[in-house]
C-alpha cells in the first residue's frame, strides 16, 4: 500500500454507467488522493466520490451514490460489499471469505481462529450472506449481510437467561422463554444448515439441561 497525490483511476465513465448491483445510474469515480478544491466541488455535485490517500493497486474505480456499491471495471458484476463487510466483521481475526464465493454463491462453512462460522447465500429482492458463527470464548453470532453493505442482526441462541429472584416464578418463566427461543432458533437454522452440528454449547442450550443463570 502506498499514499498517493490526488488521481482517479483511467476508464472515464459516462452518463450511461450503470451500477451492476442495484441498477442505479447515480454512479461517479473515485478520487483517491489529496483533492484540490476543484475536486472538492465535484464531489458536492455528485460526480465524483472522494476515497483516502492510502492505496493498493487493486482499489475499486467506481462508486454507486444509490447503494454505496463500490466496483472496478475489471471486476466481476456479483462482486459486491458482501465479503468487505464479512471481512470487517471478523477483522480481528483475519477471517475472510474464499475466493470466489460470491461468485459461486455455494453454502460452506470456515473454521479458523476458534470460529465455526457456517454460511450461505440468498436472494429476497437483494443478494445476502446469511452466517452462523461460533466461537467457545464468546457468545454465538448471526447475521445477514446485503450486497449494498447493509447489515441486519438475526435471533442467535442465548447462552443464558436472567430472572427476578424476589419475583416468585420468575426463574420458571425466563427458563422457559429461553428454551422457547432457543428451540425456534435451532430450528431455523437446522431449516437452512446453518445449524453448528455437533457444537456441545448449542446442544446443551437448546435441551432440557440447567443452563448459566443470573439472578437480579
Amino acid at each position: 500500500m502506498k499514499t498517493v497525490a490526488a488521481r482517479a483511476y483511467p476508464g472515464a465513465m459516462s452518463s450511461a454507467t450503470i451500477c451492476p448491483h442495484c441498477g442505479s445510474d447515480k454512479t461517479a469515480r473515485i478520487l483517491y488522493g489529496m483533492p484540490a478544491p476543484e475536486a472538492m466541488e465535484q464531489a458536492e455535485r455528485g460526480e465524483i466520490v472522494l476515497a483516502g490517500c492510502v492505496v493498493s493497486g487493486e482499489d475499486p474505480q467506481l462508486a454507486c451514490r444509490d447503494c454505496g456499491s463500490l466496483w472496478s471495471h475489471s471486476q466481476s458484476a456479483s462482486t459486491t460489499q458482501i465479503s468487505s463487510r464479512f471481512a470487517e466483521y471478523f477483522a480481528n481475526w483475519k477471517i475472510e471469505l474464499p475466493p470466489g464465493a460470491e461468485d459461486t454463491a455455494d453454502r460452506g462453512t470456515i473454521f479458523k481462529a476458534g470460529w465455526t462460522i457456517n454460511y450461505l447465500f440468498g436472494y429476497d429482492g437483494e443478494k445476502y450472506l446469511e452466517f452462523y458463527a461460533t466461537h467457545r470464548m464468546t457468545n454465538d453470532r448471526r447475521h445477514r449481510i446485503y450486497e449494498s453493505g447493509r447489515v441486519v442482526d438475526l435471533d442467535a441462541i442465548q447462552e443464558m437467561y436472567m430472572y427476578d429472584s424476589k419475583v416468585p416464578g420468575s426463574e420458571e418463566e425466563a427458563k422457559r422463554r429461553y428454551m422457547e427461543h432457543n428451540q425456534r432458533v435451532a430450528e431455523e437454522l437446522r431449516q437452512l444448515g446453518l445449524y453448528p452440528e455437533g457444537d456441545i454449547n448449542a446442544y446443551l442450550r437448546t435441551n432440557d439441561v440447567p443452563p448459566p443463570r443470573t439472578a437480579r
